[in-house]
Order: structure tokens, then sequence, then C-alpha cells
């Protein structure tokens, strides 16, 4: 868990994913919140491994995650909500 250790972390992982399970993203999430600085996971419907069915919906979460993260944009949902603490709800918001 070195690579995470004291970084924001943004994990997105289709649900149609057949090459990696949600599940087994999911449980490295859960180990990885404890060594990240902040830790969010999402689950993105009717998406496979390589995300291209739904191409606005991944590029609309990774420019906000890079610009929020880099703080060159204010925090906005659904990340605000998640830096505020969701608890384990921050390891599977639907997309």
């Amino acid at each position: 868990m070195d690579a995470v250790t004291g970084r924001t972390v943004v994990v997105a992982h289709g649900r149609d994913d057949d090459v990696t399970g949600p599940d087994d993203s999911h449980a490295w999430a859960v180990r990885a919140r404890e060594h990240a600085a902040r830790l969010a996971r999402f689950e993105i419907a009717d998406e496979g491994h390589a995300m291209l069915r739904r191409p606005a919906l991944w590029h609309t979460l990774v420019v906000d995650s890079v610009l929020q993260t880099t703080g060159l944009r204010p925090a906005a949902a659904p990340l605000s909500r998640l830096w505020a603490g969701a608890g384990a709800a921050g390891l599977r918001v639907p997309l």
C-alpha cells in the first residue's frame, strides 16, 4: 500500500467488468483507505473493463477528480461529499 499512502485516490470500476471483478476492487479500496489521505470509489453502471461504453461519464469523472484534487476547481458533488466522510458508502458510489 506504499503507492497510496498519504495520497488522494479515486477508483472507478465498471459494474460489468469481467476481467477484474468489482468486488475485488472494492476489497482493495477497503484496505487502501487505511493508508490513503482520501479515497473514493465509483461503480459505473453498464460499463466494462475498458470504460468505453460511457466515455462522457468517464471523462467527466477523471477531469473533475484531477482539477479538484489539484485545487484548480472547488470540490463539488460527488467528490465533496466523499471527502467530507461518506464512510463505507464512499466505496460503492454508483454512477
